[in-house]
């Protein structure tokens, strides 16, 4: 009987959960194409981003958070036009155009962020350059962070808003999710934002014995998703959309579905 690996391990279990099955082979001719260059990453034991070469082991957790922090499946993506907002540098795009024939867009304020998409676009969230119904989806992975903290240095620097700065924090984020709706023909999905954000796996890590099982939001973290749910149900009335927001003890993603 033929070993099976861990790798293998790992997608039956993700099988079994309703996850989407990784594609180890692509992952591979990723970390080889770019194995001379250095991205920011998050240290889990400093608990702090770094500058570190690029491994199969850092572009595997890359796919596996934006796959399962925006429940991801193979028919919102196999051969659909997809805009992800906030991209960064990430090498997420080119896995899912190699895997699953995606059209892949991506849009980052930061020119420098975009350097390795092959479709990418400089833009501000809350004013996006594309016709109306130009995307299958629209997605975001960790960009709400920056709309929900802009008088902050980090987005993870937590301080208590005045009212004037909520208000403007709500008209931001309606901002970003009338221009998102208006650019998709079916879904869009956001992931909002909590203080132990990279704890989006804690299960599995928790096993594993790297992060303490962490799943609370402070009460500065909920205040932050409270005006998120505050903006959806503002937006839901004014579009009629299918709105959902899920998993917000552990930051929240949203799902609005066109009607």
């Amino acid at each position: 009987m033929a070993e099976i690996s861990q790798q293998d391990l790992e997608n039956q279990y993700r099988v079994k959960q309703g996850m989407e099955v990784i594609d180890h082979r692509i992952i591979r001719q990723l970390a080889e194409k770019y194995k001379n260059r250095e991205d920011w990453g998050y240290d889990i034991e400093k608990e702090e981003s770094v500058l570190r070469k690029i491994t199969f082991k850092s572009i595997a957790f890359q796919i596996e958070r934006y796959l399962d922090s925006l429940e991801l499946r193979e028919d919102l993506l196999r051969d659909k036009e997809v805009l992800d907002i906030g991209s960064g540098n990430n090498l997420f795009g080119e896995y899912i155009e190699m895997k699953y024939g995606t059209r892949y867009t991506a849009l980052d304020v930061d020119l420098t962020a975009l350097r390795d998409h092959s479709e990418a676009v400089v833009a501000d969230a809350r004013h996006l350059p594309f016709k109306d119904n130009q995307f299958d989806l629209v997605m975001s992975k960790s960009s709400m962070p920056h709309v929900l903290a802009p008088h902050e240095a980090e987005a993870g620097d937590l301080k208590p808003y005045n009212e004037n700065e909520r208000q403007e924090i709500l008209k931001s984020i309606l901002s970003v999710f009338r221009e998102a709706y208006y650019v998709t023909k079916k879904q869009v999905r956001l992931d909002t934002f909590s203080d132990a954000e990279i704890n989006s796996h804690v299960e599995d890590r928790k096993r594993n014995n790297l992060l303490p099982h962490v799943t609370e939001l402070t009460t500065k973290s909920r205040e932050r998703v409270s005006i998120v749910k505050e903006a959806l149900s503002i937006f839901e009335a004014e579009t009629g959309a299918q709105c959902v927001f899920k998993d917000e003890e552990k930051g929240g993603l949203i799902i609005i579905t066109k009607k």
